[in-house]
Protein backbone atom coordinates (compact mmCIF):
# COMPACT_ATOMS: atom_id res chain seq x y z
CA UNK A 1 0.00 0.00 0.00
CA UNK A 2 2.73 2.00 0.53
CA UNK A 3 3.97 2.02 -2.99
CA UNK A 4 -0.05 3.25 -3.78
CA UNK A 5 0.08 6.07 -1.15
CA UNK A 6 3.46 7.57 -2.91
CA UNK A 7 1.62 7.17 -6.41
CA UNK A 8 -0.09 10.05 -7.70
CA UNK A 9 -4.05 9.62 -8.67
CA UNK A 10 -3.04 10.36 -12.42
CA UNK A 11 -0.50 7.64 -12.37
CA UNK A 12 -3.20 5.26 -10.71
CA UNK A 13 -5.76 5.89 -12.99
CA UNK A 14 -3.08 5.09 -15.59
CA UNK A 15 -2.02 2.28 -13.86
CA UNK A 16 -5.75 0.85 -14.22
CA UNK A 17 -5.51 1.50 -17.87
CA UNK A 18 -2.11 -0.08 -18.42
CA UNK A 19 -3.18 -3.15 -16.46
CA UNK A 20 -6.51 -3.08 -18.98
CA UNK A 21 -4.32 -2.65 -21.88
CA UNK A 22 -2.25 -5.16 -21.08
CA UNK A 23 -5.51 -7.73 -20.25
CA UNK A 24 -6.60 -7.14 -23.87
CA UNK A 25 -3.29 -7.20 -25.41
CA UNK A 26 -2.55 -10.82 -24.21
CA UNK A 27 -5.74 -11.80 -25.31
CA UNK A 28 -4.92 -10.32 -28.28
CA UNK A 29 -1.81 -12.50 -28.60
CA UNK A 30 -3.97 -15.30 -27.59
CA UNK A 31 -6.46 -15.01 -30.42
CA UNK A 32 -3.42 -14.45 -32.84
CA UNK A 33 -1.28 -17.26 -31.87
CA UNK A 34 -4.26 -19.49 -32.18
CA UNK A 35 -5.35 -18.26 -35.10
CA UNK A 36 -2.01 -18.61 -36.59
CA UNK A 37 -1.91 -22.08 -35.58
CA UNK A 38 -4.85 -22.66 -37.10
CA UNK A 39 -4.23 -21.05 -40.41
CA UNK A 40 -1.26 -23.04 -40.73
CA UNK A 41 -3.32 -26.17 -39.99
CA UNK A 42 -6.24 -25.15 -42.44
CA UNK A 43 -3.55 -24.39 -44.60
CA UNK A 44 -2.03 -28.40 -44.25
CA UNK A 45 -5.80 -29.13 -44.59
CA UNK A 46 -5.98 -27.35 -47.82
CA UNK A 47 -2.75 -27.87 -49.59
CA UNK A 48 -1.81 -31.09 -48.69
CA UNK A 49 -3.60 -33.29 -46.37
CA UNK A 50 -7.26 -33.16 -48.19
CA UNK A 51 -5.52 -33.08 -51.71
CA UNK A 52 -3.74 -36.37 -50.79
CA UNK A 53 -6.54 -38.18 -49.27
CA UNK A 54 -8.75 -37.33 -52.46
CA UNK A 55 -5.61 -38.32 -54.69
CA UNK A 56 -5.19 -41.85 -51.66
CA UNK A 57 -8.80 -42.13 -52.79
CA UNK A 58 -8.75 -42.44 -55.98
CA UNK A 59 -5.36 -44.63 -56.16
CA UNK A 60 -7.39 -46.80 -53.82
CA UNK A 61 -10.74 -47.00 -56.28
CA UNK A 62 -7.67 -47.50 -59.61
CA UNK A 63 -6.82 -50.59 -57.91
CA UNK A 64 -10.08 -51.63 -56.83
CA UNK A 65 -10.80 -51.52 -60.57
CA UNK A 66 -7.67 -52.99 -61.35
CA UNK A 67 -8.75 -56.30 -59.18
CA UNK A 68 -12.28 -56.28 -60.47
CA UNK A 69 -10.26 -56.26 -64.19
CA UNK A 70 -7.72 -58.90 -63.25
CA UNK A 71 -10.05 -61.05 -61.50
CA UNK A 72 -12.43 -61.14 -64.77
CA UNK A 73 -9.33 -61.86 -66.82
CA UNK A 74 -8.22 -64.59 -64.77
CA UNK A 75 -12.16 -65.98 -64.63
CA UNK A 76 -12.20 -65.37 -68.77
CA UNK A 77 -8.53 -66.08 -69.14
CA UNK A 78 -9.05 -63.05 -72.03
CA UNK A 79 -5.49 -61.40 -72.29
CA UNK A 80 -6.99 -58.62 -74.25
CA UNK A 81 -7.45 -56.35 -70.89
CA UNK A 82 -4.22 -56.26 -70.30
CA UNK A 83 -3.59 -53.08 -71.58
CA UNK A 84 -6.61 -51.52 -69.82
CA UNK A 85 -5.19 -52.53 -66.49
CA UNK A 86 -1.46 -51.03 -67.54
CA UNK A 87 -4.06 -47.39 -67.97
CA UNK A 88 -5.30 -48.23 -65.36
CA UNK A 89 -2.21 -49.17 -63.38
CA UNK A 90 -0.61 -45.36 -64.59
CA UNK A 91 -3.71 -43.73 -63.59
CA UNK A 92 -2.85 -45.86 -60.02
CA UNK A 93 0.87 -44.53 -60.03
CA UNK A 94 -0.07 -40.97 -60.95
CA UNK A 95 -2.12 -40.85 -57.74
CA UNK A 96 0.31 -42.62 -55.13
CA UNK A 97 3.33 -39.89 -56.97
CA UNK A 98 0.94 -37.03 -56.47
CA UNK A 99 0.65 -37.97 -52.99
CA UNK A 100 4.21 -38.17 -52.70
CA UNK A 101 4.63 -34.98 -53.92
CA UNK A 102 1.97 -33.57 -51.79
CA UNK A 103 3.25 -35.36 -48.56
CA UNK A 104 6.93 -36.08 -48.72
CA UNK A 105 6.62 -37.39 -45.50
CA UNK A 106 4.82 -40.27 -46.31
CA UNK A 107 7.25 -40.86 -49.78
CA UNK A 108 8.62 -43.67 -48.43
CA UNK A 109 5.25 -45.40 -47.06
CA UNK A 110 4.03 -44.60 -50.60
CA UNK A 111 7.30 -46.05 -52.67
CA UNK A 112 6.73 -48.83 -50.15
CA UNK A 113 2.99 -48.92 -51.43
CA UNK A 114 3.62 -48.68 -54.92
CA UNK A 115 6.36 -51.11 -55.23
CA UNK A 116 4.42 -53.58 -53.18
CA UNK A 117 1.46 -52.75 -55.80
CA UNK A 118 3.33 -53.32 -58.67
CA UNK A 119 5.14 -56.23 -57.67
CA UNK A 120 1.14 -57.68 -57.15
CA UNK A 121 0.02 -56.15 -60.11
CA UNK A 122 3.21 -58.21 -62.14
CA UNK A 123 2.53 -61.58 -60.52
CA UNK A 124 -1.21 -61.07 -60.88
CA UNK A 125 -0.83 -60.41 -64.78
CA UNK A 126 1.51 -63.52 -64.87
CA UNK A 127 -1.37 -65.46 -64.07
CA UNK A 128 -3.82 -64.15 -66.19
CA UNK A 129 -1.53 -64.70 -69.24
CA UNK A 130 -0.36 -68.16 -67.80
CA UNK A 131 -4.02 -68.70 -67.90
CA UNK A 132 -4.51 -66.80 -71.37
CA UNK A 133 -2.08 -69.70 -72.68
CA UNK A 134 -3.89 -72.80 -71.63
CA UNK A 135 -1.37 -73.95 -69.25
CA UNK A 136 -3.38 -77.11 -68.06
CA UNK A 137 -1.71 -77.36 -64.27
CA UNK A 138 -3.15 -73.73 -63.98
CA UNK A 139 -7.07 -74.24 -63.57
CA UNK A 140 -9.07 -71.10 -63.44
CA UNK A 141 -10.01 -71.26 -59.80
CA UNK A 142 -6.42 -71.57 -58.98
CA UNK A 143 -5.59 -68.45 -61.54
CA UNK A 144 -8.42 -65.83 -59.57
CA UNK A 145 -7.00 -66.92 -56.22
CA UNK A 146 -3.61 -66.40 -57.10
CA UNK A 147 -4.76 -63.11 -58.87
CA UNK A 148 -7.39 -61.98 -55.89
CA UNK A 149 -4.21 -63.32 -53.38
CA UNK A 150 -1.73 -60.98 -54.89
CA UNK A 151 -3.62 -58.26 -54.97
CA UNK A 152 -6.43 -58.19 -51.46
CA UNK A 153 -2.92 -57.48 -49.51
CA UNK A 154 -1.91 -54.64 -51.23
CA UNK A 155 -5.36 -53.37 -51.61
CA UNK A 156 -5.92 -53.96 -47.87
CA UNK A 157 -2.73 -51.67 -47.61
CA UNK A 158 -3.90 -48.89 -50.05
CA UNK A 159 -7.47 -48.70 -47.55
CA UNK A 160 -5.21 -48.67 -44.77
CA UNK A 161 -3.21 -45.73 -46.32
CA UNK A 162 -6.44 -44.19 -46.81
CA UNK A 163 -7.81 -44.33 -43.60
CA UNK A 164 -4.98 -42.93 -41.97
CA UNK A 165 -5.22 -40.34 -44.67
CA UNK A 166 -8.89 -39.73 -43.32
CA UNK A 167 -7.83 -39.42 -39.74
CA UNK A 168 -5.20 -37.52 -40.41
CA UNK A 169 -7.74 -34.87 -41.87
CA UNK A 170 -10.25 -35.54 -39.06
CA UNK A 171 -7.43 -35.16 -36.18
CA UNK A 172 -6.53 -31.30 -38.00
CA UNK A 173 -10.26 -30.58 -37.96
CA UNK A 174 -10.70 -31.23 -34.35
CA UNK A 175 -7.40 -29.72 -33.65
CA UNK A 176 -8.28 -26.56 -35.13
CA UNK A 177 -11.94 -27.14 -33.53
CA UNK A 178 -10.33 -27.41 -30.15
CA UNK A 179 -7.74 -24.88 -30.90
CA UNK A 180 -10.62 -22.95 -31.60
CA UNK A 181 -12.56 -23.73 -28.13
CA UNK A 182 -9.29 -23.28 -26.34
CA UNK A 183 -8.24 -20.10 -27.57
CA UNK A 184 -11.90 -19.22 -26.97
CA UNK A 185 -11.60 -20.54 -23.23
CA UNK A 186 -8.05 -18.71 -22.73
CA UNK A 187 -9.54 -15.31 -23.76
CA UNK A 188 -12.32 -15.66 -21.70
CA UNK A 189 -10.27 -16.64 -18.10
CA UNK A 190 -7.60 -13.91 -19.42
CA UNK A 191 -10.41 -11.50 -19.47
CA UNK A 192 -12.03 -12.62 -16.31
CA UNK A 193 -8.71 -12.53 -14.72
CA UNK A 194 -8.05 -8.85 -15.38
CA UNK A 195 -11.38 -8.00 -14.78
CA UNK A 196 -11.27 -9.23 -11.74
CA UNK A 197 -7.43 -8.20 -11.23
CA UNK A 198 -8.38 -4.34 -12.45
CA UNK A 199 -11.83 -4.47 -10.30
CA UNK A 200 -9.70 -5.31 -7.34
CA UNK A 201 -7.00 -2.79 -7.62
CA UNK A 202 -9.55 0.05 -8.36
CA UNK A 203 -11.62 -1.05 -5.49
CA UNK A 204 -8.20 -0.72 -2.88
CA UNK A 205 -6.98 2.38 -4.99
CA UNK A 206 -10.42 3.64 -4.38
CA UNK A 207 -10.88 2.81 -0.91
CA UNK A 208 -7.34 3.75 -0.54
CA UNK A 209 -8.77 7.81 -1.94
CA UNK A 210 -11.72 7.51 -0.19
CA UNK A 211 -10.12 6.43 3.32
CA UNK A 212 -7.45 9.48 3.40
CA UNK A 213 -10.72 11.90 2.16
CA UNK A 214 -12.41 10.78 4.81
CA UNK A 215 -10.02 11.58 7.42
CA UNK A 216 -9.58 14.87 5.57
CA UNK A 217 -13.10 15.09 6.12
CA UNK A 218 -13.67 14.08 9.25
CA UNK A 219 -10.39 16.43 10.53
CA UNK A 220 -12.24 19.39 8.96
CA UNK A 221 -15.51 18.70 10.81
CA UNK A 222 -13.36 18.26 13.98
CA UNK A 223 -11.60 21.94 13.32
CA UNK A 224 -15.24 23.13 12.51
CA UNK A 225 -17.54 21.66 15.27
CA UNK A 226 -14.32 21.89 17.77
CA UNK A 227 -14.78 25.45 18.59
CA UNK A 228 -12.35 26.72 16.18
CA UNK A 229 -9.29 24.71 17.31
CA UNK A 230 -6.86 25.94 14.98
CA UNK A 231 -3.97 23.62 16.37
CA UNK A 232 -5.73 20.70 14.94
CA UNK A 233 -3.56 19.66 12.33
CA UNK A 234 -4.84 16.34 9.66
CA UNK A 235 -3.08 13.54 9.00
CA UNK A 236 -0.60 12.90 6.65
CA UNK A 237 -1.87 10.75 3.51
CA UNK A 238 0.59 9.94 1.35
CA UNK A 239 2.66 11.95 -1.46
CA UNK A 240 -0.07 11.73 -3.77
CA UNK A 241 -2.94 14.58 -4.40
CA UNK A 242 -4.38 13.88 -1.17
CA UNK A 243 -1.53 14.14 0.58
CA UNK A 244 -0.24 17.42 -1.54
CA UNK A 245 -3.58 18.87 -0.19
CA UNK A 246 -3.57 17.81 3.17
CA UNK A 247 0.05 19.47 3.46
CA UNK A 248 -1.33 22.26 1.90
CA UNK A 249 -3.99 22.91 4.07
CA UNK A 250 -1.76 22.18 7.20
CA UNK A 251 0.23 25.05 5.94
CA UNK A 252 -2.91 27.38 5.41
CA UNK A 253 -3.73 26.61 9.01
CA UNK A 254 -0.66 27.30 10.40
CA UNK A 255 -0.58 30.50 8.16
CA UNK A 256 -4.07 31.61 9.56
CA UNK A 257 -2.77 30.38 13.27
CA UNK A 258 -0.03 33.01 13.09
CA UNK A 259 -2.46 35.52 11.64
CA UNK A 260 -5.06 35.54 14.16
CA UNK A 261 -2.77 35.35 17.20
CA UNK A 262 -1.18 38.72 15.60
CA UNK A 263 -5.29 39.68 15.11
CA UNK A 264 -5.90 38.54 18.76
CA UNK A 265 -2.78 41.36 19.95
CA UNK A 266 -3.46 43.79 17.59
CA UNK A 267 -7.30 43.74 18.87
CA UNK A 268 -5.98 44.05 22.69
CA UNK A 269 -3.95 46.99 21.72
CA UNK A 270 -7.13 48.58 19.51
CA UNK A 271 -8.88 48.35 22.79
CA UNK A 272 -6.57 49.51 24.83
CA UNK A 273 -6.26 52.42 22.65
CA UNK A 274 -10.01 52.67 22.08
CA UNK A 275 -10.29 53.35 25.59
CA UNK A 276 -7.15 55.74 26.04
CA UNK A 277 -8.95 57.68 22.94
CA UNK A 278 -12.50 57.66 25.02
CA UNK A 279 -10.40 59.13 28.03
CA UNK A 280 -8.86 61.81 26.15
CA UNK A 281 -12.27 62.44 23.89
CA UNK A 282 -13.60 63.02 27.77
CA UNK A 283 -11.27 65.12 28.73
CA UNK A 284 -11.35 67.21 25.15
CA UNK A 285 -15.12 67.67 25.48
CA UNK A 286 -14.58 68.99 29.50
CA UNK A 287 -12.59 71.03 27.98
CA UNK A 288 -14.29 72.48 25.05
CA UNK A 289 -17.66 73.00 27.76
CA UNK A 290 -15.29 75.32 29.72
CA UNK A 291 -14.29 76.81 26.73
CA UNK A 292 -17.70 77.53 25.94
CA UNK A 293 -18.32 79.09 29.36
CA UNK A 294 -15.77 80.77 29.94
CA UNK A 295 -16.30 82.85 26.01
CA UNK A 296 -19.74 83.28 27.48
CA UNK A 297 -18.30 85.14 30.49
CA UNK A 298 -16.44 86.83 28.30
CA UNK A 299 -18.63 88.20 25.57
CA UNK A 300 -20.59 89.39 28.43
CA UNK A 301 -17.41 90.84 29.93
CA UNK A 302 -17.01 92.32 26.46
CA UNK A 303 -20.77 93.95 26.56
CA UNK A 304 -20.04 95.85 29.72
CA UNK A 305 -17.21 96.86 28.23
CA UNK A 306 -18.81 98.34 25.60
CA UNK A 307 -21.41 100.07 27.79
CA UNK A 308 -18.50 101.68 29.77
CA UNK A 309 -16.77 103.33 26.14
CA UNK A 310 -20.08 104.35 25.21
CA UNK A 311 -20.13 106.13 28.78
CA UNK A 312 -16.93 107.36 28.20
CA UNK A 313 -17.58 108.73 24.74
CA UNK A 314 -20.95 110.43 26.38
CA UNK A 315 -18.76 112.07 29.53
CA UNK A 316 -16.08 113.10 26.74
CA UNK A 317 -18.87 114.70 24.99
CA UNK A 318 -20.15 116.39 27.87
CA UNK A 319 -16.60 117.27 28.98
CA UNK A 320 -16.61 118.88 25.73
CA UNK A 321 -19.91 120.78 26.15
CA UNK A 322 -18.95 121.89 29.66
CA UNK A 323 -15.27 123.45 27.89
CA UNK A 324 -17.08 125.34 25.47
CA UNK A 325 -19.65 126.64 28.16
CA UNK A 326 -16.71 127.46 30.47
CA UNK A 327 -15.29 129.33 27.56
CA UNK A 328 -18.52 131.43 26.81
CA UNK A 329 -18.72 131.36 31.01
CA UNK A 330 -16.10 132.52 32.70
CA UNK A 331 -18.00 134.31 35.29
CA UNK A 332 -19.46 131.67 36.16
CA UNK A 333 -16.31 129.53 36.02
CA UNK A 334 -16.31 128.15 39.67
CA UNK A 335 -19.45 126.95 39.05
CA UNK A 336 -18.26 125.40 36.04
CA UNK A 337 -14.92 124.06 37.29
CA UNK A 338 -16.50 122.51 40.36
CA UNK A 339 -18.72 120.70 37.88
CA UNK A 340 -15.52 120.40 35.80
CA UNK A 341 -13.82 118.35 38.55
CA UNK A 342 -16.55 116.19 39.56
CA UNK A 343 -17.16 115.06 36.01
CA UNK A 344 -13.35 114.13 35.58
CA UNK A 345 -13.48 112.49 39.35
CA UNK A 346 -16.18 110.22 37.26
CA UNK A 347 -13.94 110.42 34.25
CA UNK A 348 -11.22 108.77 36.36
CA UNK A 349 -13.33 106.56 37.71
CA UNK A 350 -15.19 105.32 34.62
CA UNK A 351 -11.85 104.82 33.09
CA UNK A 352 -10.18 103.18 35.82
CA UNK A 353 -13.06 100.50 35.69
CA UNK A 354 -12.43 100.94 31.93
CA UNK A 355 -8.82 99.99 32.62
CA UNK A 356 -9.41 96.89 35.04
CA UNK A 357 -12.24 95.41 32.82
CA UNK A 358 -9.39 95.80 29.85
CA UNK A 359 -6.91 93.98 32.24
CA UNK A 360 -9.38 91.34 32.64
CA UNK A 361 -9.65 90.87 29.68
CA UNK A 362 -6.52 90.82 28.71
CA UNK A 363 -6.07 87.57 31.89
CA UNK A 364 -9.31 85.48 29.98
CA UNK A 365 -7.47 85.81 26.74
CA UNK A 366 -4.18 84.63 28.69
CA UNK A 367 -6.26 81.71 29.92
CA UNK A 368 -8.29 81.03 26.67
CA UNK A 369 -4.55 81.19 24.96
CA UNK A 370 -3.56 78.08 27.88
CA UNK A 371 -7.00 76.47 26.72
CA UNK A 372 -6.15 76.28 23.37
CA UNK A 373 -3.15 75.00 24.22
CA UNK A 374 -4.95 71.85 26.08
CA UNK A 375 -7.26 71.27 23.18
CA UNK A 376 -4.03 71.88 20.69
CA UNK A 377 -2.35 68.95 22.08
CA UNK A 378 -5.77 67.07 22.59
CA UNK A 379 -6.42 67.19 19.18
CA UNK A 380 -3.11 66.25 18.25
CA UNK A 381 -3.10 63.09 20.39
CA UNK A 382 -6.13 62.38 19.05
CA UNK A 383 -4.63 62.56 15.47
CA UNK A 384 -1.58 60.20 16.59
CA UNK A 385 -4.11 57.66 17.80
CA UNK A 386 -6.55 57.71 15.00
CA UNK A 387 -3.28 56.99 12.78
CA UNK A 388 -2.54 54.04 14.80
CA UNK A 389 -6.25 52.89 14.66
CA UNK A 390 -5.63 52.98 11.11
CA UNK A 391 -2.65 51.13 10.96
CA UNK A 392 -3.58 48.86 12.89
CA UNK A 393 -7.36 48.45 10.65
CA UNK A 394 -4.93 48.26 7.57
CA UNK A 395 -3.36 45.24 9.62
CA UNK A 396 -6.68 43.76 10.17
CA UNK A 397 -7.62 43.72 6.39
CA UNK A 398 -11.15 43.43 5.96
CA UNK A 399 -11.79 42.76 9.28
CA UNK A 400 -10.97 45.97 10.35
CA UNK A 401 -12.22 47.74 7.70
CA UNK A 402 -15.22 49.28 9.33
CA UNK A 403 -12.49 50.37 12.01
CA UNK A 404 -10.52 51.95 9.77
CA UNK A 405 -13.57 53.88 8.78
CA UNK A 406 -14.34 55.28 12.24
CA UNK A 407 -10.73 55.57 12.97
CA UNK A 408 -10.23 58.07 9.83
CA UNK A 409 -13.38 60.14 11.01
CA UNK A 410 -11.65 60.18 14.22
CA UNK A 411 -8.79 61.67 12.44
CA UNK A 412 -11.18 63.94 10.68
CA UNK A 413 -12.67 65.23 13.42
CA UNK A 414 -9.04 65.65 15.16
CA UNK A 415 -7.76 67.35 12.18
CA UNK A 416 -11.34 69.82 12.49
CA UNK A 417 -10.37 70.71 16.31
CA UNK A 418 -6.83 71.17 15.45
CA UNK A 419 -7.79 73.83 12.55
CA UNK A 420 -10.34 75.29 14.73
CA UNK A 421 -7.59 75.57 17.58
CA UNK A 422 -5.80 77.48 15.28
CA UNK A 423 -8.63 79.74 14.55
CA UNK A 424 -8.96 80.33 17.87
CA UNK A 425 -5.46 80.63 18.45
CA UNK A 426 -5.45 83.58 15.58
CA UNK A 427 -8.81 85.42 17.20
CA UNK A 428 -7.03 85.51 20.77
CA UNK A 429 -4.32 86.93 19.49
CA UNK A 430 -6.19 89.76 17.68
CA UNK A 431 -8.35 90.09 21.03
CA UNK A 432 -4.80 90.31 23.11
CA UNK A 433 -3.51 92.83 20.59
CA UNK A 434 -6.81 95.19 20.65
CA UNK A 435 -6.76 94.31 24.90
CA UNK A 436 -3.36 95.54 24.87
CA UNK A 437 -3.69 98.51 22.61
CA UNK A 438 -6.85 99.27 24.61
CA UNK A 439 -4.74 99.19 28.05
CA UNK A 440 -2.59 101.71 26.35
CA UNK A 441 -5.43 104.02 25.56
CA UNK A 442 -6.81 103.58 28.96
CA UNK A 443 -3.56 104.05 30.71
CA UNK A 444 -3.03 107.35 28.73
CA UNK A 445 -6.79 108.50 29.28
CA UNK A 446 -6.42 108.10 32.89
CA UNK A 447 -3.20 109.75 33.11
CA UNK A 448 -4.88 112.24 31.24
CA UNK A 449 -7.82 112.34 33.13
CA UNK A 450 -5.51 112.74 36.41
CA UNK A 451 -4.11 115.96 34.72
CA UNK A 452 -7.33 116.95 33.92
CA UNK A 453 -8.53 117.02 37.34
CA UNK A 454 -5.13 118.52 38.46
CA UNK A 455 -5.88 121.21 35.96
CA UNK A 456 -9.70 121.55 37.51
CA UNK A 457 -8.25 121.73 40.85
CA UNK A 458 -5.99 124.31 39.57
CA UNK A 459 -8.49 126.04 38.16
CA UNK A 460 -10.79 126.17 41.07
CA UNK A 461 -7.54 128.02 42.97
CA UNK A 462 -7.26 130.32 40.12
CA UNK A 463 -10.12 131.22 38.25
CA UNK A 464 -8.30 133.71 36.18
CA UNK A 465 -6.39 130.88 34.51
CA UNK A 466 -9.62 129.13 33.51
CA UNK A 467 -9.77 131.11 30.31
CA UNK A 468 -6.42 130.63 29.54
CA UNK A 469 -6.59 127.05 29.65
CA UNK A 470 -10.23 126.26 28.29
CA UNK A 471 -9.00 125.76 24.53
CA UNK A 472 -6.58 122.91 26.40
CA UNK A 473 -9.20 121.35 27.72
CA UNK A 474 -11.21 121.64 24.89
CA UNK A 475 -8.52 119.90 23.14
CA UNK A 476 -7.77 117.05 25.34
CA UNK A 477 -11.68 116.35 25.71
CA UNK A 478 -11.70 115.99 21.98
CA UNK A 479 -8.93 113.73 22.41
CA UNK A 480 -10.42 111.51 24.85
CA UNK A 481 -13.90 111.59 22.86
CA UNK A 482 -11.68 110.35 19.84
CA UNK A 483 -10.12 107.96 21.70
CA UNK A 484 -13.34 107.03 23.29
CA UNK A 485 -14.45 106.55 19.68
CA UNK A 486 -11.36 103.98 19.12
CA UNK A 487 -11.93 102.24 21.99
CA UNK A 488 -16.16 101.95 21.38
CA UNK A 489 -14.73 100.38 17.49
CA UNK A 490 -12.27 98.17 19.49
CA UNK A 491 -14.80 96.54 22.01
CA UNK A 492 -17.11 96.52 19.22
CA UNK A 493 -14.82 94.20 16.90
CA UNK A 494 -13.61 92.36 20.17
CA UNK A 495 -17.47 91.55 20.89
CA UNK A 496 -17.38 90.10 17.02
CA UNK A 497 -14.26 87.97 17.91
CA UNK A 498 -15.68 86.93 20.98
CA UNK A 499 -19.19 85.88 19.03
CA UNK A 500 -16.51 83.74 16.81
CA UNK A 501 -14.99 82.67 19.36
CA UNK A 502 -18.30 81.65 21.23
CA UNK A 503 -19.54 79.64 17.43
CA UNK A 504 -15.98 77.73 17.21
CA UNK A 505 -16.52 76.82 20.91
CA UNK A 506 -20.03 75.80 19.77
CA UNK A 507 -18.72 73.77 17.12
CA UNK A 508 -15.39 72.19 18.99
CA UNK A 509 -18.33 71.29 20.90
CA UNK A 510 -20.41 69.24 18.62
CA UNK A 511 -17.46 68.13 17.15
CA UNK A 512 -16.06 66.56 20.59
CA UNK A 513 -18.98 65.05 20.60
CA UNK A 514 -19.43 63.26 17.34
CA UNK A 515 -15.61 62.15 18.40
CA UNK A 516 -17.13 60.82 22.04
CA UNK A 517 -19.51 58.66 19.58
CA UNK A 518 -17.16 57.52 17.15
CA UNK A 519 -14.74 56.83 20.53
CA UNK A 520 -17.70 54.43 22.01
CA UNK A 521 -17.94 53.05 18.30
CA UNK A 522 -14.89 52.76 18.12
CA UNK A 523 -14.90 50.36 21.34
CA UNK A 524 -17.53 48.74 20.57
CA UNK A 525 -16.18 47.76 17.14
CA UNK A 526 -13.04 46.52 19.11
CA UNK A 527 -14.82 44.54 21.60
CA UNK A 528 -16.43 42.80 18.90
CA UNK A 529 -13.30 41.94 17.05
CA UNK A 530 -12.30 40.23 20.48
CA UNK A 531 -15.02 38.46 20.51
CA UNK A 532 -14.91 37.38 16.73
CA UNK A 533 -11.10 36.70 16.90
CA UNK A 534 -11.81 35.12 20.58
CA UNK A 535 -13.73 32.19 18.94
CA UNK A 536 -10.42 30.88 17.60
CA UNK A 537 -8.09 28.85 19.64
CA UNK A 538 -4.12 29.20 18.58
Amino acid sequence: MSFLDNLSVRYKVMLIGGVSAAGFAAILIIHFVSNTLNAERLSALQNTHVPALVNTGNAALAFDEIRQVLVLAATSGEATVLDEVNKLAQVLDKHLSEVARLAPALQQDVVALGQGAGSALVAAMDAVEAKARGETGLARARAVDLVDGHLSSIQDKIKAFHEQRVAKVMADIKAVDDAGTASFAESVIVGVVISAGVLVFAWVMGGGLVAHLKKVSAALRDITNGGGDLSRRLPGSGNDEVGELVSRFNAFLDKIRSIIREVVTSTGQLSSSAEALQTIVSQTHHGVDQQQREGEHLATAMNEMSATVQDVARNAAEAAQAAHQADQEAAGGKQVVTRTIDAFDALASEVERTADVIQKLEQDSDNIGKVLDVIRDIAEQTNLLALNAAIEAARAGDQGRGFAVVADEVRTLAQRSEQSTREIQEMIERLQTGAQHAVSVMEESRGKAHDSVKQAAQAGEALEAITLKVSTISDMNTQIASAAEEQSAVAEEINRNITNISNVAHEAASASQQTASASQELSKLAAHLQNLVGQFRV
